[in-house]
């Protein structure tokens, strides 16, 4: 029997993006939707990993006061 692991799959909901072209698709080998960041308020989610470059983070929390207001989180995964 073989068994496919994939961390956190039931811990992400899905990926935030809003490039219009990545829209609707599926992060490869995750299966992970990506979805518009305002998905964020609309799911009630409360934490958001950052996985972008650490010049772009405020530019993303700029865009996404929404989801602060609503208590959420914004972490990011590098150590910096």
């Amino acid at each position: 029997m073989q068994h496919t692991y994939r961390a956190g799959a039931d811990l992400i909901d899905f990926v935030a993006d809003d490039t219009p072209q990545k829209q609707n698709l599926f992060l490869t080998g995750a299966r992970l939707p990506i979805l518009p960041s305002g998905e964020m308020v609309a799911r009630g989610i409360k934490t958001c990993l950052f996985a972008l470059s650490i010049n772009n983070e405020n530019n993303v929390v700029a865009r996404n006061q929404a989801f602060l207001e609503q208590g959420g989180t914004f972490y990011s995964i590098f150590a910096a």
